[in-house]
């Protein structure tokens, strides 16, 4: 089964992944999480680089990078 692309976001107290926007959160806000259940996940390398890249740009304060998650219907199994 093929991976799930993510975003890492590196903060003094330990990486995060980049979670998922919801319709209520503030515009310019990064939303992270330590959870990898609630992480922004992406089937698509090229979608996954073109959001690293704005997000690099909009927080040029904060550093990211792009990992691999094993799907989330293979960690339920486990």
């Amino acid at each position: 089964m093929k991976n799930d692309y993510v975003i890492m976001v590196f903060f003094a107290l330990g990486d995060r992944f980049l979670g998922v926007r919801s319709d209520e959160d503030e515009g310019g806000e990064l939303k992270t999480t330590s959870d990898p259940l609630f992480a922004a996940r992406y089937s698509d390398f090229v979608e996954a680089r073109s959001d690293l890249r704005s997000l690099a740009k909009q927080h040029p304060e904060t550093s990211f990078r792009m990992d691999v998650i094993a799907p989330l219907n293979s960690e339920a199994r486990t």
